[in-house]
């Protein structure tokens, strides 16, 4: 799994999806020959990429209804229960805000309702996949431990039938993820026997073993985990877990799990330093990069520098010393120059690797490469904006590279040339982590260093037009007013 790959978080899992089958790293011999072995496993999710696309559309259009709509809906599903796209648009609208008028208690009633029926009825279908199909027996206002027992149950009648298929285990391992991760583990266990060519379960199950490692007990609706709990990642369900993954020679299971590992892992393991200073059993990163080396050593046709990479950067952010920084971002751009070997600047499929792999030489003091790894981004915009696989990226693309130039040319002592690349960074109409995180601060932090109070201020007035949350430019206008330098926080890293 690529640090270059679509991370697609679907039911609360992260499933690391690759952006185009051959764009990532080099070609060797070895990874030549595995073609064929993974045709199957790329098949395979598309398949699931396209059944969630379609069921996602259907809950989401139940987001919109009014509630004589829903109930209008419900007249037609008494008469065609089996409508399963019906049923799906009324699971939309009980678990999106609009139905709040109808009362906490009704809606619990109605989704435990539609979803108990799924799982008797139809115990296999892709609409218990998706958030919406949830039930969770704490933490939310649509909590409902009553039905978390009744679907339980009735998911455990059903994985013991004879007949059962790796789609309900697949369900019902989906059920069980978060709450009971031993019976999650087992049910995709199952399936992975019953479709071994189908990376999706082995995938999901390397994402719950993740979970007990690391404590995660929490999952908010965008997928993102809460802190994690070292309660939970010290049991001894945990630490068997952990004992299955340092013995395994599984190398799918090893690669899934330290993907959990680095991305949502380490979120939660920062979530819980930062609420509660809480210092966990395990480190997410160390053991993702235990796994992956170990898995390489095993399967040394599939390549991991990528992965590393995006372990190093994610240390890097965390470090504390400027020794340790220093080191971590040289052999981040170690392993980019490895994952990006014979990459084309010239088609549009490499633009977010060749963009990391600038960033990085710049941290690692490479200004040359740095300079014209942003500039010959910044000419293939027009081919990443006319290809609609990328064309989402260019707003970031633009963005980033031109903090890149910005930043070389204030190292070179041309601020002028900084301060121009500066406001060109902010000259973009936003959309995707721009809009919802919001822009990178790390070249206006360097100006504000150097005294150019008026051109950051300028930078923010126009992150204003694409940035959802840019109330929270606001403290840092006025800190600079004072004459000090804002605490940007996590503003350094996007």
């Amino acid at each position: 799994m690529s640090r270059f790959a679509r991370i697609t978080f679907v039911c609360g899992v992260a499933l690391i999806l690759p952006v185009s089958p051959s764009g990532v790293e080099a070609q060797t011999p070895a990874q030549d020959a595995a073609k064929k072995e993974g045709a199957a496993s790329i098949a395979s999710m598309n398949e699931f990429q396209a059944q969630e696309k379609k069921m996602s559309q259907l809950v989401r259009e139940g987001y919109k209804f009014t509630k004589d709509q829903a109930s209008s809906l419900e007249e037609t599903l008494a008469q065609t229960p089996d409508d399963l796209n019906v049923r799906a648009r009324l699971m939309g609208y009980y678990f999106a805000p609009g139905s709040q008028s109808l009362g906490a208690e009704a809606r619990i009633q109605s989704r435990r309702r539609h979803i108990l029926w799924l799982i008797r009825n139809h115990p296999g279908s892709w609409l218990l996949m998706t958030s919406e199909a949830s039930l969770d027996p704490r933490g939310h206002v649509l909590a409902d431990p009553e039905g978390y027992g009744q679907a339980g149950k009735a998911w455990l009648e059903q994985t013991e039938k004879k007949d059962a298929s790796a789609a309900l285990l697949g369900n019902a391992g989906r059920f069980f993820y978060l709450h009971d991760k031993a019976l999650s583990v087992q049910f995709y266990a199952r399936a992975r026997k019953l479709e071994p060519e189908r990376e999706l379960w082995g995938i999901m199950q390397g994402s719950v073993m993740a979970f007990a490692v690391i404590g995660v007990t929490e999952m908010g609706q965008n997928g993102l985990p809460g802190p994690a709990d070292p309660k939970e990642a010290d049991s001894d369900f945990a630490k068997s877990v952990r004992r299955e993954l340092d013995t395994t020679k599984d190398t799918a299971l090893m690669r899934a799990a330290a993907g959990e590992l680095m991305n949502r892992g380490f979120m939660a393991q920062s979530w819980a330093r930062r609420q509660a200073g809480e210092t966990p059993p395990v480190d997410a990163l160390g053991l993702a990069e235990s796994l992956l080396k170990r898995s390489q050593e095993l399967d040394p046709g599939k390549p991991i520098s990528g992965d590393l990479a995006r372990i190093y950067e994610l240390r890097g952010m965390v470090a504390t010393s400027e020794a340790e920084k220093k080191a971590l971002a040289s052999a981040r751009y170690e392993q980019l120059e490895k994952s990006t070997s014979g990459m084309s600047a010239d088609d549009p499929a490499n633009s977010a690797p060749l963009l990391a792999l600038a960033r990085a030489s710049l941290d690692a003091g490479d200004l040359d490469r740095a300079q014209t790894l942003a500039k010959s981004l910044l000419a293939l915009v027009p081919k990443v904006k006319a290809d609609p696989r990328f064309s989402g990226s260019v707003d970031g693309l633009v963005h980033h590279s031109h903090l890149i130039l910005g930043r070389v040319a204030l190292r070179k002592g041309d601020i002028d040339a900084a301060k121009a690349n500066l406001l060109d960074a902010s000259r973009v109409g936003g959309g995707g982590t721009l809009s919802s995180f919001g822009p990178n601060m790390t070249l206006a932090k360097e100006l504000l260093e150097k005294g150019e109070t008026e051109t950051v201020l300028q930078y923010f007035e126009l992150c204003r037009k694409f940035w959802t949350f840019s109330n929270r430019m606001d403290p840092w206008i006025e800190a600079i007013r004072k004459g000090q330098i804002p605490n940007f926080g996590a503003n350094l890293n996007y």
